[in-house]
Order: structure tokens, then C-alpha cells, then sequence
């Protein structure tokens, strides 16, 4: 059984890709920091559909978190063939109201995970001569900008930048290295300064496809660049959003 790794895998995006990895017959591995009852349940949930799930609280921004996670589920579930990047926060601030503390929280929790967690990963991978895949989870504000949202879209730009040069890194190792960016998903994310009609406004008018995404949708393509016979394919980002962006 191939074992997976999912940073941020409590709730959103991350729970719907701890689900569809299970599904696929991987034994998943998943953080959660601050919401362990979510997690829970997420755990129950994917072993009622036969599946093997297991939670490691974690703070991936923490150095020494994230070497006792890998340890960890080395430890339980055995050595890991692909991980997802995926944890990451968007409290709201305009620049001129944005604090330096807001400032690196962010840049911390989405940028600096990702760099913790991908260089354990590689390092693991490297040492054992494997393989092994690698997602990082970016965001259609990577390209557009955000109001309200400048650390947010900063963080999930330099993961764009990232995933290419860990991928050209890590090309003679044979170990790919893709990147996923959502637009809006149905997630609590988006509700942050949002009401359910504006939500409903925005699929109608600016999404080609009329409809924000799912967690699932997201998974879908996550499960694809994590296809053992794709083997073709690193460097790249892969843009998901009903059409509402085309870089």
C-alpha cells in the first residue's frame, strides 16, 4: 500500500484530498493544528468507507515539527512515497491595516510549511533513491492578485516559483514536482468577508463553467499528477477554476 502524506488535511481542500487518496488505495497520513474534532471525524469517516487514514497534529511552520511528523508517520504507516502540500490560511488585511505579525503568519504557515515539508520529502526521497511525487497546493491569486489578501497572494506566488525550481532540483532523481492552484472552492475559505449570494453571484458572472468548485474537483486532479504511470510531467501548475482564469 502506498503511503501519502497531506499537510492541512483536516477540513477543505485537504480533507476532500485525504478522501479521494484512500479511495485510490493509499494509506494517508494527514495534519491537523487546530482542529482536532474536525479531524476526527475525518479520520472515522474514511475508515467507514474502507479505507486507512491517520491524524498527526502538527504545526508544519515549526522545523522541528515537521521532522517529528516524518518520523512519525514513517514510524505508523512506513516510508512515504508521495506527500501533498497543502496547509494554509487567509485571515483578511489590507497592506495599510496589515501588521507585521498578520504579515508573517501568513507567509509562514503557506510558504514556509512548503518549504519544510517538501525539503523532508526530498531529503527522505534522495537518501532511499526513490521516486517519490511531490504536490504543492497554490491558489488563482498566485496570478491575480487579492484584495484584502497581498500575503496570502505573495505566499501562494513564491509556491508557483518554488515548484519549479524543487522540480529542476529534483528532475535527475526522477522525483516529480507539480502544483495545483484553485480558484474559489466551496470551503469555508471564501466566506471570509463573503455572504452565500455574493458566492452565487461570482459563479454566475465570472466563472465560464457557472459554479465555484469542490474539494473534490481539486482532489481529482491532485489523484492525476499523483498516477503512477504519469511520469512525463514536473515543474508544472496546474490552474483549476471553471475557466475564471487562463494565465
Amino acid at each position: 500500500m502506498r503511503v501519502a502524506l497531506v499537510t492541512g488535511g483536516s477540513g477543505g481542500i485537504g480533507a476532500g484530498i485525504v478522501e479521494r487518496l484512500a479511495l485510490d488505495g493509499f494509506a494517508v497520513a494527514f495534519t491537523a493544528h487546530s482542529d482536532a474534532h474536525a479531524a476526527s471525524l475525518l479520520r472515522e469517516r474514511v475508515r467507514a468507507n474502507g479505507g486507512a487514514a491517520e491524524c498527526f497534529p502538527a504545526d508544519v511552520s515549526r522545523e522541528d515539527d515537521v521532522g517529528r511528523l516524518f518520523e512519525e508517520v514513517h514510524s505508523n504507516l512506513g516510508p512515504l512515497d508521495v506527500i501533498v502540500s497543502n496547509a494554509g490560511v487567509w485571515p483578511r488585511a489590507r497592506v495599510c491595516d496589515m501588521s507585521t505579525d498578520d504579515w508573517d503568519h501568513v507567509i509562514a504557515t503557506n510558504l514556509r510549511s512548503t518549504f519544510l515539508v517538501c525539503r523532508a520529502a526530498a531529503r527522505d526521497f534522495r537518501a532511499r533513491r526513490y521516486a517519490g511525487r511531490i504536490v504543492t497546493v497554490s491558489s488563482g491569486a498566485a496570478s491575480r492578485g487579492a484584495v484584502d489578501g497581498a500575503h496570502y497572494a505573495a505566499s501562494k506566488a513564491a509556491i508557483v516559483a518554488f515548484t519549479k525550481s524543487l522540480a529542476l532540483e529534483l528532475a535527475p532523481d526522477r522525483i516529480l514536482v507539480n502544483c495545483v492552484a484553485p480558484g474559489t472552492v466551496d470551503t469555508p475559505m471564501p466566506r471570509l468577508g463573503m455572504t452565500e449570494a455574493e458566492l452565487a453571484e461570482r459563479a454566475r458572472s465570472f466563472i465560464p463553467l457557472g459554479r465555484i468548485g469542490t474539494p473534490d474537483d481539486v482532489a481529482e486532479v491532485v489523484a492525476f499528477l499523483l498516477n503512477e504511470r504519469l511520469t512525463w510531467m514536473t515543474g508544472q501548475t496546474i490552474w483549476l477554476n471553471g475557466g475564471d482564469l487562463m494565465p
